[in-house]
């Protein structure tokens, strides 16, 4: 099971994933994905151990070329609960887009990975009608995290990720599956958190805190933003 680096090589690829978050979850976008979109995030097929296939979208670093040894950092970007479905495409509305612009790909070349959740699914099988901080979060992860982490660990396996650049954002619903991710990846005793850029929703960390304990704090001091919840 792939694990989340805490620290990351380049602060600056932690700055540029945060942005991205944080503009994405303030813009008021058209549900209308543009064709150009769509063609530079190609779609791709997971096929899962009982050979059922999981469709998401990938977008591979300008200059990538396949047999290179050379790797990259790798975005896991986690949509939130209006980008459902099974089109495909709706997951890319918010944020996919400033990954492939043009000073975004010179500066930071990176393999960004975005699946899609289905139409009544989540990231975190969490209980969203309580009020805010509440609820907790489950042990297991969902049908649909544990495929977007398989994704994942397949692009390692194969030899072009960096390990050390293994980066974590998502917006509103995806925000849950940030801090899950972040806290049940891996092994939490040794504090293996993602360099994740989260926008949150209210309750989330009182959730992730209540759950987690400690173990939630380094992501916390790293980027202070995610502690003023809305």
């Amino acid at each position: 099971m792939l694990s989340f680096n805490p620290l990351p090589k380049s602060w600056g690829e932690a700055a540029l994933i945060m942005a991205i978050t944080m503009a994405a979850s303030a813009s008021a976008q058209s549900t209308l994905i543009p064709d150009e979109l769509k063609s530079q995030y190609a779609e791709q097929v997971f096929i899962d151990a009982d050979s059922v296939e999981h469709r998401y979208r990938l977008l591979l670093p300008a200059g990538f070329k396949d047999g290179e040894a050379k790797k990259y950092p790798l975005v896991l970007l986690l949509h939130g609960a209006g980008e459902r479905g099974d089109d495909n495409a709706l997951q890319l509305k918010h944020g996919a887009a400033e990954f492939v612009r043009a000073d975004r790909q010179m500066d930071y070349p990176c393999i960004v990975i975005v699946p899609q959740c289905p139409k009544d699914a989540k990231w975190v099988d969490v209980d969203w009608s309580p009020g805010s901080g509440t609820s907790t979060f489950p042990n297991d992860p969902s049908p649909s995290m544990k495929m977007a982490l398989r994704i994942v660990d397949q692009w390692i396996a194969g030899g072009r990720v960096d390990p050390s650049r293994v980066y974590l954002t998502g917006i509103s619903m995806g925000g849950y599956g940030c801090w899950f991710a972040s806290a049940v990846n891996g092994n939490p005793s040794r504090q293996r958190f993602p360099s994740a850029a989260v926008e949150i929703q209210a309750g989330q960390i009182a959730m992730a805190r209540r759950r987690f304990g400690r173990f939630t704090e380094p992501m916390i001091r790293q980027f202070p933003s995610v502690d003023r919840v809305k």
